[in-house]
């Protein structure tokens, strides 16, 4: 399939144009032993906003006064229509952004209930923002004798993404008398990049949007590359005997890049019991007559990394504009974030009992639960005095209960 759309703004000299597209191809085999599938999607969007941004040029409008100056006689501008003469001197704000995921997905049933399934999914998307304030001059008052030069630059921002999701599982389903049996067993790994850069001059020399025109003196440069990763290993059993006892178990092992390699695995396991009471024999009557019983219960490990920083384990360096001041020069200085070694997985620790049941001939349903959870090691940013000269990272300090 595929979708256009274009629409302008509510506000003059503003649009917003996405190009789309999506294909879902599926191939089975004649005995349906054996399936493929590959799933595309993707879009481009072209967006353009006023020089100074939407929020901006809105704001700036709900402030205007009724004896705010919009235009003074020499045709000039005034603070509350620069907006305007940004437009018609070029200045504005364009964002390109263009995105493609694809995944593809094998699967195979060698013998009954037994299925093997695989599958690989990526995502990329890249965003560039050009944003260019043209230098105009605005008046503060009807006349145009007070004139104030607008503060021109041209900032260019780019920002590249790319992950991946590699998944293989292997399940098998079997009933037999009266019992029902299914265990799930796989892993999967995640991989994602981001490269980012940014190009920046002020005082612009012409109407043109280039860096070329922005005074030299003023550049600035900027890029930054993050790269993260995560590693599980993970199981499940599902056992039921006459759909009158219930058992679930499962575990997962992950695996974060966030952490040292001495401690950056955990084990997750959980456990859940049920009993239908209703189907016992000595319960026939009730079944009969009430409704259904069931009681519940269960308990297990959940661990979180996603307050975590990419490179918080490690002390990380920068640089910091302006930082002090040497012969009446301000100069650039070294700013540092201390990492912490023995950053470790969040985890939440989870007990619940409940009680389900039905009355009236199964017209009306009640629900008890009673819930518990405790999460330990979440982090908590350290205090420290400002003459520390420098930051610290998160450590594993706060406990909740709930």
């Amino acid at each position: 399939s595929l979708g256009y759309g274009n629409q302008d703004g509510v506000l003059k000299g503003t649009d917003n144009e996405k190009i789309s597209f999506r294909s879902n191809v599926s191939m089975y085999s004649t005995n349906r032993k054996f399936f493929t599938t590959l799933n595309l999607s993707g879009y481009r969007k072209d967006m353009t906003s006023t020089a100074m941004g939407t929020n901006q040029t809105i704001q700036d409008i709900h402030r205007a006064g009724p004896t705010s100056i919009f235009k003074a006689y020499n045709g000039l501008y005034g603070f509350y229509g620069r907006h305007m003469g940004q437009l018609e001197a070029g200045g504005r704000t364009k964002n390109v952004s263009n995105q493609l995921t694809a995944k593809i997905s094998a699967g195979v049933e060698p013998v009954k209930g037994l299925k093997i399934q695989g599958s690989f999914a990526t995502v990329y998307f890249n965003s560039r923002n050009d944003q260019f304030v043209a230098p105009i001059y605005t008046v503060g008052d009807l006349y145009g004798d007070v004139q104030n030069k607008v503060a021109s630059f041209i900032e260019i921002k780019n920002s590249t993404t790319l992950s991946t999701t590699t998944e293989l599982t292997a399940s098998y389903k079997k009933r037999f008398d009266r019992h029902d049996l299914s265990v799930l067993v796989g892993a999967s790994q995640y991989w994602w990049r981001n490269e980012w850069e940014m190009a920046r001059r002020d005082n612009m020399s012409s109407f043109t949007p280039s860096l070329n025109m922005g005074d030299p003196a003023t550049q600035v440069n900027d890029n930054a590359i993050n790269e993260r990763a995560t590693r599980s290993l993970f199981g499940r059993v599902n056992y039921s005997y006459d759909d009158r006892y219930y058992f679930e178990f499962t575990a997962r092992y992950d695996m974060s890049s966030k952490f040292l390699k001495e401690r950056n695995g955990a084990f997750f396991p959980s456990v859940s019991l049920g009993w239908r009471m209703s189907q016992e024999n000595f319960m026939q009557t009730y079944r009969d007559r009430v409704g259904d019983l069931k009681l519940r219960a269960s308990y297990g490990l959940n661990g979180n990394q996603q307050d975590v920083g990419d490179y918080d384990f490690m002390t990380t360096y920068g640089t910091w504009a302006n930082a002090y001041g040497f012969n009446g020069v301000p100069v650039q200085g070294l700013m540092f974030t201390m990492g912490n070694e023995l950053l470790t997985w969040e985890t939440a620790k989870t007990f619940n009992i409940g009680v389900d049941a039905t009355f009236f001939k199964n017209t009306l349903s009640v629900n008890f639960d009673y819930f518990y959870k405790r999460t330990e090691d979440i982090l908590l940013s350290p205090i420290v005095p400002g003459t520390f000269g420098a930051s610290i990272a998160k450590e594993n300090r706060g406990i909740l209960d709930n």
